[in-house]
């Protein structure tokens, strides 16, 4: 056993996969409806580094009810606290407010914006987020970033389109032994959270 959301329960394969069991429709849910589309959405977009590499997906019948099996990478949680939780945060509630690149990359430079995620670290955050805007070193991480808020902001339009709710926090948004962030579940049913 792995974890378990409102949808769903999760248990390891081994070492590089985990079983997701979904709950069945006819309790209540509509997480069947809302994993199909985004699986079809992440397997059309193979090439997209923040999406979820999948093996399998296949129905399962316990005592007479229809489960939902996928097989999939095993991610890691990301850290609490950390400069990329925050940041998850932060680029999720700016797809909710439509706000253009050019603004999020200009407030999150400033120690201002961070003082509500972490006061503590709010100019260590500001001044990391800096230094992967400006350093060219820094460069594959800065675009594997504005890369993930575009991405979001697709899903975003995907998930308004398919009238589910936008559900993306750090809870639903894991990462790659080499930090990469996956989005693994970014939409619920509206009427089923």
């Amino acid at each position: 056993y792995v974890g378990s959301g409102a949808d769903a329960t999760v248990f390891a394969k081994d070492d590089s996969h985990v079983i997701k069991i979904l709950m069945p429709e006819d309790m209540g849910t509509k997480a069947e409806e809302v994993f199909r589309k985004f699986y079809e959405f992440s397997m059309s977009h193979q090439d997209l580094a923040c999406l979820p590499r999948f093996n399998e997906v296949n129905t399962i019948d316990i005592n007479g009810k229809d489960y939902t099996q996928i097989e999939m990478e095993r991610l890691a949680p990301i850290e609490k606290d950390s400069f990329v939780e925050g940041l998850i945060w932060f680029l999720s509630d700016y797809i909710n407010t439509n706000t253009l690149w050019p603004t999020v990359e200009s407030e999150l430079a400033n120690p201002e914006t961070w003082e509500i995620y972490s006061p503590n670290f709010a100019n260590a955050f500001a001044k990391t987020w800096q230094s992967l805007t400006q350093n060219p070193a820094s460069k594959k991480t800065y675009a594997m970033y504005r890369l993930l808020y575009n991405v979001m902001k697709l899903l975003y339009t995907t998930g308004t389109i398919n009238k589910f709710g936008w559900d993306l926090h750090t809870a639903n948004v894991m990462q790659r032994k080499d930090g990469q962030p996956v989005i693994i579940d970014p939409w619920f049913s509206e009427g089923t959270s």
